[in-house]
């Protein structure tokens, strides 16, 4: 098993400078750097998800891994804007976005009162422990707007690291339709100042990063 620059340990990475990184371990070679570990700390380490993380970590140029971006010479501190990742989030969140369609509109609220306040988003939330997503989409587009969805299909996902707000999120999205009589409810005014539905030709700017990244791609 190879070793990253920060001395984790990783089979698709060739050893590097580990011994000259503050977070190398320092008493077994073969425990795995505290960095990678506070990632995957409480989350399964299924291939996908070990991907994600190491996407965000190793930079790749040309194909081959790059310097890991948690690389901290030894008596210099973690890189301006990573701490925040490692001593607010320890992990990897989870979250649902439902791209809930009536006609030819897609269902959009404006942000409040927490990362991406004033930016448009479409409905969802955190997955809870032991929840099904598809089952906190349902939960999630009740709770906020009133609406009763049937299950919804998957559509994709997004791996969004925001470092300015010291959050790692990803995202899991799922489409649903309604009938053209639906309309949203401000249920939750703490969290959104208001629903509105939009078409294509009529997308709001300030979209939320990880809506932004998959709402072209909504079957509508």
């Amino acid at each position: 098993m190879a070793h990253f620059s920060n001395g984790t340990q990783g089979a698709l990475y060739e050893e590097r400078v580990c011994y000259k990184c503050k977070h190398y371990p320092e008493d077994d070679i073969n425990d795995c750097c505290p960095v990678w570990m506070a990632h995957l700390m409480n989350i399964p380490c299924e291939v996908y998800e070990v991907g994600l993380i190491l996407d965000d970590l190793i930079p790749m140029k040309n194909g081959k891994p790059q310097q890991c971006r948690m690389f901290a010479p030894v008596g210099d501190g973690i890189p301006e804007g990573f701490e925040k990742m490692i001593y607010k989030q320890h992990t990897p969140k989870v979250g649902v976005g439902v791209a809930i369609i009536r006609g030819a509109k897609v269902l959009l609220g404006l942000r409040k009162g927490s990362h991406g306040a004033g930016e448009w988003s479409l409905p969802g939330g955190h997955v809870d422990i032991g929840e099904d997503p598809v089952d906190t989409c349902v939960r999630e587009v009740r709770e906020e707007t009133g609406i009763k969805i049937d299950p919804p299909s998957p559509i994709g996902w997004t791996n969004d690291v925001m470092i300015d707000d010291g959050l790692h999120y990803i995202t899991l999205f799922f489409q649903t339709a309604v009938p053209n009589h639906v309309e949203a409810e401000l249920l939750e005014e703490d969290s959104a100042e208001e629903w509105r539905w939009f078409g294509k030709s009529d997308l709001p700017e300030n979209i939320f990063m990880p809506t932004k990244k998959k709402i072209r791609s909504f079957m509508w």
